[in-house]
């Protein structure tokens, strides 16, 4: 794609979302357990986010862009 086909693009299908959270820190709340931290290893491989890249790479529709002929 071409600057302007990307901005195109950009302009047709990518909208802003303005969302807003309440949130309160749980330290000034009586009686909550203190949150476990796990420890990741990022040289542990996870089977269901390999399952998943996988099927992505095979599945993935492939996306042509070509001129119209008369």
């Amino acid at each position: 794609m071409d600057e302007n086909e990307k901005q195109e693009y950009m302009k047709e299908n990518v909208f802003p979302i303005r969302k807003s959270y309440h949130v309160f820190n749980g330290d000034l709340i009586d009686g909550i357990p203190e949150l476990e931290k796990t420890k990741i290893n990022p040289k542990e491989r996870v089977e269901r986010a390999d399952t998943f890249l996988r099927a992505w790479s095979e599945n993935e529709s492939k996306i042509y862009h070509v001129g119209s002929q008369s």
